[in-house]
């Protein structure tokens, strides 16, 4: 089907990026990754205590952070499922995986973050 189609086009266009190999699916958001690569320090004023990583805003410190430290503040309401990024829940509940668990909640339904 059209879709189908689509994907397969969509992934075959990916891009890696030269330095750490990381894919993506296109070349704005590679340059805007590459950005992750720059090691000038005023750009880049909030360093890991725990890493080498440094970053240009406080609040990616301190996603970064739960990568250390394992904290998964973001709970899927269905699955029971956590995660560290509030990014990683939505695509979570973007891919409708978390269906399979609950066949109470119909497909669609967005549920809310749970946050502790």
């Amino acid at each position: 089907n059209d879709l189908h189609e689509h994907e397969l086009n969509h992934n075959a266009h990916q891009i890696s990026c030269h330095i750490c190999h990381k894919i993506f699916a296109n070349t704005y958001r590679l340059q805007r990754h590459m950005l992750s690569h720059e090691v000038d320090p005023l750009t880049r004023k909030f360093q890991c205590s725990q890493c080498p990583k440094a970053f240009k805003f406080k609040h990616h410190l301190k996603e970064h952070i739960r990568i250390h430290t394992g904290e998964k503040p973001f709970v899927c309401l269905n699955c029971n499922k956590r995660f560290s990024h509030s990014g990683s829940y939505s695509s979570h509940m973007a891919s409708k995986k978390c269906f399979t668990h609950n066949p109470e909640i119909e497909e669609g339904e967005v549920l809310p973050i749970k946050s502790e």
